[in-house]
Parts: structure tokens; sequence; C-alpha cells
């Protein structure tokens, strides 16, 4: 029989609003969807350098201005903001791997819902719809989708198929660092593979969630595993000193295998 804090483990891991996607070789690639508030950072850095480049090109256009004819300065003007305020994130979305200068220095990018890069069509219309998205000012209405959508998609994401995620910050070898000061601790009973498994992905992740996130699913597991709650921050520690032992109890049958 499974111990109860199977399903109460598995049911506190949906709040990490990760986004599991299959794909053709049946390995599920887990994605993290960005929040308002990343994807708000993002855009206010890409607003700032197509403000400058726009002030920086219209300064060099009006030194052109003794060479030029008046009606091309004009047109390579429109052309220039054109460019500047719709071509801007297209480009960079579809080759630059879905990111654009925002989006790389906060970790973030833009993929498809099935996890594979944005394509010329979506990024498109998820940008055209921007107009939709800014209404009726100050971009409330994506702001408000952003908010209450379980994914932080605004109106463009969501008729366009796309997410913003964000890109892990580690590649390869796990990096159990975050546990050097933690003391090893037996959990209060035996459990199963999945529930270890479990304690070890939050114990991996949590250095790259939401102090309050971090608080509310240690206290889950806790809570699961002992039948109480814990003052937040103890129940942090307490759940990263099982993950503690356990990764300590598998790495000494690893050795001790003949």
């Amino acid at each position: 029989m499974t111990h109860p804090s199977h399903t109460a483990i598995a049911n506190a891991t949906l709040m990490d609003t990760l986004l599991s996607v299959p794909t053709a070789e049946s390995i599920d690639v887990v994605l993290r969807p960005a929040n308002v508030f990343a994807r708000s950072r993002a855009f206010m850095v890409d607003a700032l350098i197509r403000l400058v480049w726009l002030v920086v090109s219209n300064l060099l256009l009006l030194l052109l201005l003794p060479f030029l004819n008046k009606g091309w300065i004009i047109g390579i003007g429109m052309v220039n903001v054109f460019a500047i305020m719709w071509l801007y994130p297209v480009l960079f979305e579809v080759f630059a791997h879905g990111q654009t200068p925002g989006k790389k220095l906060f970790g973030l990018r833009v993929m498809a819902d099935n996890g594979t890069p944005i394509g010329w069509s979506a990024s498109l219309l998820r940008n055209l719809l921007r107009l939709v998205d800014a209404l009726p000012v100050f971009y409330g209405a994506g702001m408000i989708c952003m908010l209450l959508h379980p994914q932080g998609k605004r109106v463009g994401d969501m008729l366009a198929g796309s997410v913003v995620v964000y890109v892990p910050l580690k590649q390869g070898k796990t990096d159990w660092s975050s546990l050097s000061a933690i003391v090893p601790q037996a959990p209060p009973a035996k459990l199963t593979r999945e529930e270890q498994q479990a304690i070890l992905a939050y114990a991996e992740r949590q250095i790259y969630l939401p102090r309050i996130r971090r608080q509310e699913l240690a206290n889950l597991c806790v809570q699961a595993l002992c039948g109480h709650t814990a003052p937040a921050t103890d129940a942090v520690t307490l759940v990263l000193s099982w993950a503690k032992y356990i990764l300590g109890s598998q790495l000494d049958s690893i050795r001790t295998k003949p």
C-alpha cells in the first residue's frame, strides 16, 4: 500500500507552475513559464534599447539633411521606425533562439507550445497582437491575461500558440552546492522511489523558485510526511536535510555495488 504522503507530495509539485511537453521520443520536456514581472523587466530593457536606437538613428538622419532630399529622409525615417518597432522582436525571436536582448538578460525564451523553436508566422502574430495587449493603456489587457493565465500568457501568446519560459540555468551535472551547509536527517517515514525523486527535485530547483513558493512547497512536504506544518524557514531546511540524507544514501549504495 502506498504511503499517503505520495499523493500529497505529487499534488504539491503541481504548484511549481511547470509545463510538461511530450516529445516524439516519448520524453517529457519540463519548462517553467515566466511570470508577468520577469517578462515586464525584459520588455523594459528591449524598449530602452529601441528608444536609444531611434534617438541615435534620427540624429544621424538629421546630419544627412544637407546631402539627401527631404523626402528620402522622411521615407528612411518611417522605415526605420517600422523596423525597430515591429521587426526587432520578430528577428530576434526567429534568429536568436527566441531571445531578444531583454529576454536573454533575464534568462527568458519564447517557444511554441509544443516546445519547438518559434517560427515566422507565430512570431509575427504574437507581436502584431501587442496592439490588443496594449489596450486600454499601459498593456492593461496583456497584464491581466498574464496574471490570470496558468502559463502567464498574454493575448498574443494564446492566439499564436507560444509561451515565454525560463531558460535552464544549469546544464548537465546537477549542482548540489546549496546543500553544503545542511545537516542530513532521515525522513520520518519510509519513502517510495517517486517520493525520494520529488524531494531531490525540490532540492535541485528550490534556488530558482521565489521565496514564498519555496517555503510553501516545503511546508506541504513536511505536512505530508509529519502530519503538521512548520515555520516556513524551518520547513525548507527540514526538506533539504531529507534531500541530503536521500542523496547520501543513494551515493553510498552506488559505492558499495560490486
